[in-house]
């Protein structure tokens, strides 16, 4: 059933050696992209691996360990145990929190040095998505906000404590400022007793400023990790666009997207604002006749030919352009440096 020998060959075996994955819609794009680059340079049947939506932009699934590391659940391995995903989830679920470590769990203060708490249990944190019950007991009375950063690291402050919210940010920008960090999302789920809700950092209680800074960051973070992905899984057949955040005017911290014209296709991401830089030799259908570029906002780029664009059905998205506008009508429709 699969090329690796270790995987367990029955269900019991692999109830035994299964744990729960968490995966933000990011990560699940940076797999995608991955198994894309992989078939170029070697062509193989894709597996399907099935994971249940726990919340917007965030979802469980399963591995087993193997010792060395961990392979992912897929179809075909549970319709060789004969056992489908939502059974074994529900067990691991089960198993491997309240029966083996839920018992000596304890809510954490103190490695964050505040009010605002820490899950750091790889197992846990998922877990709490699956089980609503054991959403209400970790987050414990009032401490209902949390923030899975990471794999092992989910932070969860009380409603209303605009403290521990601004912690809570500082410490999701200092994630996105180290190279060594794997950041899952910034994104905030709110439990409400029942089901968990995204909610956005100015509902919480941060300035508007401060989340825009939080958010260009976001996007400097995840679709540079993106860029590299894309170049290798779309081989030699797009011009993948760069994004980068910086200070612009008095906008504060905002994220630009640079698109190379004349150039045909390309995939851009979406960016608070679009420049479209022209090639060093000036060649194709519409070169700018002195090489000065045209910014955008991205409203006005989505007016303009936004029926040329097709989303890639990634997260973040990223659209595929097949074709620009002449370089006069952007300039018409932009602003000219």
């Amino acid at each position: 059933m699969s090329a690796l020998s270790d995987v367990p060959d029955n269900y019991p075996l692999a109830l035994a050696q299964a744990v729960l994955r968490f995966y933000s819609d990011f990560q699940l794009s940076i797999d995608q992209l991955r198994v894309k680059a992989d078939q170029l340079s070697h062509p193989a049947a894709v597996w399907a691996h099935p994971t249940r939506v726990v919340a917007d932009g965030l979802s469980v699934g399963l591995a087993v360990d193997v010792g060395k590391f961990y392979v992912r659940v897929s179809d075909q391995m549970l319709e060789h145990w004969g056992v489908d995903f939502s059974t074994m989830l529900d067990e691991v679920v089960r198993r491997r929190v309240f029966d083996q470590q839920f018992g000596s769990y304890r809510f954490d203060d103190k490695r964050t040095g505040s009010a605002l708490g820490l899950i750091a249990d790889e197992a846990l944190i998922p877990a709490m998505f699956v089980h609503p019950p054991l959403a209400t007991v970790l987050t414990q009375p009032h401490r209902p906000v949390v923030l899975p950063l990471k794999r092992t690291e989910c932070l969860v402050a009380r409603e209303g404590d605009t403290v521990a919210i601004a912690q809570m940010a500082g410490d999701a920008e200092s994630a996105l400022s180290d190279d060594e960090s794997v950041v899952q999302t910034i994104v905030p789920q709110w439990w409400d007793g029942q089901r968990w809700w995204p909610m956005t950092w100015e509902q919480l209680g941060l300035s508007a400023e401060r989340a825009s800074l939080l958010r260009a960051k976001w996007a400097g973070y995840a679709y540079g990790i993106h860029r590299g992905l894309l170049k290798q899984s779309l081989g030699d057949c797009s011009v993948v666009a760069k994004i980068t955040v910086g200070i612009k005017g008095g906008a504060g911290l905002t994220s630009t997207g640079w698109v190379e014209t004349p150039i045909e296709e390309q995939v851009i991401p979406v960016a608070d604002w679009v420049a479209f830089v022209p090639t060093k030799d000036g060649a194709g259908v519409h070169p700018s006749p002195d090489r000065r570029r045209v910014i955008m906002m991205w409203s006005q780029v989505r007016a303009a030919f936004g029926d040329l664009m097709e989303p890639m059905g990634l997260a973040p998205e990223w659209y595929r352009v097949r074709a620009f506008p002449p370089y006069n009508q952007l300039a018409a429709l932009g602003k000219v440096l």
